[in-house]
Parts: C-alpha cells; sequence; structure tokens
C-alpha cells in the first residue's frame, strides 16, 4: 500500500524530494523570491490537483457547497471514495470543511486557490501566463 506523503515528509524529510536538484537562489532567471519552501507548497498542491476526480469536485464545490454523503451521491462513487479526495483536497488547503452538527460542509478556500495560482504565476512567468 502507498504510503501517504505526510508519513513520507515525516520520515524522510520534506527536502527528500527535491535532493539532488541544482540550488536556484533568487534573482536570475529563476524569479525573485521563488524560494524551497514555494517550490514544495507549489508541488503539494499539485499532487492534490494530479487526479481528475478532484478537479471535478473542485469545480462541484466552487459552485456551492457540498456534504461528502451529497457528492458521493451526485458522482455516483463510494462515500470512502469522496472522503478520500476530500482529504487530500483538505490537506493541501484547497477546501475547507465548516461542522454543521454531525456532519461536514465542504466549501473552496479562495484564499488558497488563489494563492496557488499566484504561485503558478510566480513560477513560470507573467509572460508565459499572459501568452
Amino acid at each position: 500500500m502507498a504510503r501517504s506523503l505526510a508519513a513520507n515528509e515525516a520520515k524522510h524529510g520534506a527536502q527528500a524530494r527535491t535532493k539532488g536538484l541544482p540550488a536556484l537562489g533568487p534573482g536570475g532567471p529563476w524569479g525573485a523570491g521563488l524560494t524551497a519552501e514555494t517550490d514544495q507548497e507549489l508541488a503539494a498542491a499539485g499532487r492534490a490537483l494530479a487526479h481528475p476526480m478532484r478537479i471535478y469536485i473542485l469545480r462541484a464545490l466552487g459552485r456551492q457547497g457540498s456534504y461528502c454523503g451529497d457528492l458521493a451521491v451526485w458522482l455516483g462513487l463510494a462515500q470512502s471514495t469522496v472522503s478520500h479526495h476530500l482529504r487530500i483536497l483538505r490537506e493541501a488547503g484547497l477546501i475547507e470543511g465548516v461542522q454543521q452538527g454531525s456532519a461536514t460542509c465542504y466549501r473552496i478556500n479562495r484564499e488558497r486557490c488563489r494563492a496557488v495560482c499566484r504561485l503558478v504565476r510566480d513560477v513560470l512567468g507573467e509572460e508565459f501566463v499572459q501568452g
């Protein structure tokens, strides 16, 4: 069974994924202010976005908040599967849950999603994003 990202980082540290890569200091052609931490942050968001079902869930939650059970019915998936995807999106900070009684209503964390979009723009460069 695959080890979770959190368990892998706890055992090996977040820097293990970038071991052996050249250090890209501030300035130069790589973008001022970009650090290993911003690289790690963007990579974590990228991993959360790497499954088409999670993109689909984000699209659904972008319209209105929803409960796991309602998403499962709407998507035609097992509630445990939807819960798994919600957990990954929540750990990346892309969604947040609001406790309502015994249930949790999930919604987009718009500020975090904006921050991820800014990171992508900063990493790729403004001229790349504008086309």
